[in-house]
């Protein structure tokens, strides 16, 4: 995890920071919103302890080219100039809608 943090609220997407299993897009890197595993989650494994949650980017779960699709939206995460935090609240809301 190499992310850097620019400030309390301006932390901008880095590509090294993205994991993907095939399905699931996720953002590891830190920000000033980010929670470690500890405060998360009550019975935390020893090794879970200091490490961040990842953020939930996005599914693929049907369809062809996911390879392509993942790395176009890192792609464009990147070079929008959107933040970690404006992006898991504007995601936060949307969730909360639904």
């Amino acid at each position: 995890m190499n992310s850097e943090i620019k400030n309390e609220t301006n932390t901008y997407f880095n590509r090294d920071d993205f994991s993907w299993d095939g399905m699931y897009l996720m953002y590891e890197g830190r920000h000033s919103n980010s929670k470690n595993f500890e405060d998360v989650y009550e019975s935390c494994h020893p090794s879970r302890v200091g490490m961040n949650v990842p953020e939930f980017v996005a599914r693929w779960k049907y369809g062809r080219n996911k390879a392509s699709q993942k790395n176009k939206m890192i792609k464009e995460l990147c070079q929008s100039g959107i933040t970690v935090e404006k992006f898991v609240k504007d995601r936060d809301e949307r969730w909360a809608r639904n």
